[in-house]
């Protein structure tokens, strides 16, 4: 049994999917079931229940949870003991992002940052907030940073900075040259959307509830993956999209795409951690570094 196997095993729990859990640790698919097969035939106990694409755990594989869970902590508390007695000369430090944040808000933020720190190693991992929250709770991250609160007892939550929510259009769509858009015309034009498990996605969604209109109400035209792929989407189609305003910051200065008013609640950029992990010197000095509240 190696400290990878538990790794793994601690994602695959996490997530009751093998590929899930493959994408949120950046390795194959095949990898991750071979990892997992081998802690099982090693023991001679099966430790997930197949249940067509998707596992559940069996009785031997929710104690394993447990005890791994608390490995995993210990070998984490001893990496940041000895990156203390370093004095941030070495160690390391793996930040996850949704993916507003990791493309758009935090690059040059960890650049800087690194540039304080040369002798540490950093990395950044950017998915959707779902992803995120994952790799937090898998101990694949140290701490993340989402757009919004999430909901999970489990997850230490800081508000680092607002950001804005604005919709979006390009020149070619009829709302070019509105001024203002109310909530009840986007039933009338198609839409550019991330995927389900985005923070942007829920908050426009979100928003429209409280306006009483049902998401089924929405024609969604095109789903895409990142803020930079809506963004060229804008420019070419006659599709509306809801992104933050750091996404389209520029291109709105320039004249290339327009923001009518359309009211959208703010949001802030939130620090999550795991409760039960202790922060090491990197982490912490880090965290410090981001209240400092650069916008």
């Amino acid at each position: 049994m190696t400290f990878e196997q538990l790794r793994i095993f601690l994602a695959v729990a996490d997530h009751l999917h093998f590929t899930r859990a493959a994408e949120a640790l950046h390795l194959s698919q095949p990898a991750v079931s071979a990892a997992v097969a081998a802690l099982e035939d090693a023991r001679q106990v099966k430790l997930f229940h197949r249940l067509g694409r998707r596992v559940a755990l069996t009785e031997a594989g929710a104690l394993l949870v447990t005890e791994a869970r608390v490995i995993l902590r210990r070998v984490r508390q001893a990496e940041q003991m000895l990156d203390e007695l370093s004095g941030l000369q070495r160690g390391s430090l793996t930040v996850a992002a949704s993916e507003t944040v990791g493309s758009w808000w935090l690059p040059a933020r960890l650049t800087r940052f690194a540039s304080a720190y040369p002798g540490l190693s950093l990395a950044l991992e950017v998915g959707n907030t779902a992803a995120v929250v994952a790799a937090v709770l898998a101990g694949t991250a140290d701490l993340g940073i989402v757009e919004g609160r999430v909901d999970d007892a489990r997850l230490a939550q800081t508000i680092l900075v607002r950001d804005q929510l604005v919709l979006v259009v390009g020149p070619g769509h009829r709302w070019w040259t509105r001024d203002h858009v109310l909530p009840q015309e986007v039933t009338d034009t198609p839409w550019l959307m991330r995927e389900s498990g985005s923070g942007t996605r829920e908050a426009f969604f979100d928003a429209l509830r409280q306006a009483g209109i049902e998401d089924k109400a929405v024609t969604v035209r095109l789903t895409l993956p990142s803020g930079a792929a809506i963004r060229a989407a804008l420019a070419e189609g006659t599709c509306a999209a809801i992104v933050s305003r750091h996404v389209v910051a520029d291109a709105l200065k320039a004249g290339r795409l327009h923001a009518p008013r359309f009211d959208l609640p703010h949001r802030h950029f939130v620090m999550i951690r795991h409760l039960d992990r202790t922060p090491g010197a990197a982490e912490r000095a880090f965290t410090q570094y981001l209240a400092k509240g650069e916008e």
